[in-house]
């Protein structure tokens, strides 16, 4: 019995010595490690607490005191410089870090040179839960002028904005913008941007940002509300839009928006955006009680306007309502769009009934050629795949899109029809797999007459699926 006693208060030390030194390894966080297990600790004054980003060397420090729990912030809020943003901005210099202590700042920065904008959460993926924020909650947002050849602005919570534009304006003002770890209050515009017509500017990119809307669109409803990306009033190249979260947004409009700033029937450096990228998004509607009479109050996840060489790849989009009536095509080419590609993408409509879930078109600006929409599943939309001419909402007079390509896409439960070309010329569909489609799988109504397919003006082949008009379109 001594022998088994002494083995049983051995073993009990050991085992606590494990759980001593070995969650200590772990990043679990204990009351006297510091940490709160959360990217590396929360960095406060000693104690166990929320998580913060700490202030990068250098930065100058903006606090003021509007955080509840001072004494949990990084010891550099302590002896802070700055109370506001606004007087943060004015010392900076050229290229300098400002670090924003949590808390809510009722202000509207404007910023008239290249800066960094760090908040409590920088560097923290902003779809996911994490600690206390910076809070800019001021009318008028955050606005770069002249002077500000570039921007950062990382980690914050924004909102509060009552104009029409957006939370943040960068437009015609600079480049190589980055807008990451956000969480941005939609209600009356997101981010309003463009890369001031530089041809091959410095990379912008959005990312790991969440767009939510505290407010839904009302009806009439007018300018930005509800749209978390604009790329607008000029061109925007080299732009990189990923990993963000887009959630329960109200329109009219979409997600994201790139008009640019028009253009016409052949693609110039001047009116078209070259290499944006939109990759790895998620978008969830789940639908609007209120009809608009004009628009369906829900929203299109992408609408790409005046683009050459862009990417849509890899992002997911849910409608969540059943049967939504007023649910808008998440992904819309509406004319302007030159070699576009769309792939890789979830799109999930569960009987959105008034939508396709990817379409080429020419609604408002002439259709460009040599756009591909391949290896995506698309499931529930009234259309899967849609190929028309458009509907003469622009100022040009509409044509029929042409030398598309559609291959390898998996098409199920469409209302109509799965793949469905109403009007276009020398496309090339291939390889697809389509079922389930209440009218027709496959669908080509540009015969007869023409020298594609059972008389089409397409070349349809190796497709999968069951009903086709007319026949061998797909089998």
């Amino acid at each position: 019995m001594k022998y088994l006693s002494k083995r049983i208060r051995i073993l009990t030390v050991a085992v606590a010595a494990v759980l001593v030194f070995g969650l200590a390894g772990t990043g679990i966080a204990s009351a006297g490690n510091g940490g709160s297990g959360n990217n590396g600790g929360s960095g406060n004054n000693g104690g166990a607490g929320p998580h913060f980003s700490q202030p990068p060397s250098g930065a100058l420090i903006v606090n003021n005191g509007s955080y509840a729990t001072q004494s949990y912030l990084p010891h550099a809020c302590a002896s802070h410089t700055y109370p506001t943003i606004a007087a943060a901005i004015t010392a900076a210099s050229p290229g300098k870090t400002i670090y924003v202590c949590a808390g809510t700042y009722n202000e509207s920065p404007s910023i008239g040179k290249p800066l960094t904008l760090l908040g409590a959460q920088f560097g923290t993926d902003a779809q996911f839960a994490r600690g206390p924020e910076t809070i800019i909650d001021g009318i008028g947002g955050v606005t770069y002028t002249t002077g500000a050849t570039s921007g950062t602005i990382n980690g914050f919570t924004l909102n509060g904005y009552t104009g029409s534009t957006g939370e943040i304006v960068a437009s015609n003002v600079g480049s190589g913008w980055t807008f990451s770890n956000d969480i941005i209050d939609v209600s009356n515009g997101g981010i309003y941007l463009n890369t001031d017509g530089a041809v091959n500017p410095p990379p912008t990119t959005i990312d790991q940002d969440k767009f939510v809307q505290a407010t839904p669109s009302g009806i009439p409803s007018s300018g930005d509300f509800g749209q978390a990306v604009l790329l607008w009033a000029n061109t925007a190249n080299n732009v990189t839009i990923a990993n963000n979260a887009f959630v329960n947004l109200s329109g009219p409009g979409a997600g994201i928006n790139t008009s640019q700033a028009g253009c016409g029937a052949t693609p110039n450096i001047a009116d078209f955006g070259n290499n944006l990228r939109i990759e790895g998004n998620s978008f969830v509607d789940n639908g609007a009680p209120i009809p608009s009479s004009t628009y369906g109050i829900d929203e299109n996840f992408a609408v790409l306007f005046c683009t050459t060489n862009a990417t849509v790849s890899n992002n997911t989009v849910t409608i969540t309502d059943h049967n939504d009536a007023s649910a808008e095509t998440p992904i819309y080419l509406g004319g302007g769009d030159w070699a576009t590609t769309v792939s890789g993408n979830t799109l999930i409509g569960n009987g959105a009934s008034g939508a396709s879930g990817a379409e080429i078109n020419s609604d408002f600006y002439p259709s460009g050629t040599g756009d591909t929409i391949t290896a995506n599943t698309i499931s529930g939309f009234l259309y899967g795949i849609h190929v028309r001419i458009g509907l003469d909402y622009g100022t040009l007079p509409s044509n029929t899109p042409s030398y598309f390509t559609i291959t390898n896409n998996h098409v199920t439960g469409s209302l109509s029809d799965g793949i469905l070309i109403s009007q276009g010329l020398y496309g090339t569909i291939s390889g697809n797999n389509v079922s389930g489609s209440a009218t027709y799988d496959c669908a080509d109504l540009t015969g007869p007459g023409g020298p594609g397919t059972s008389g089409t003006w397409d070349t349809w082949s190796n497709n999968r699926g069951y009903t086709s008009s007319p026949a061998r379109l797909c089998h």
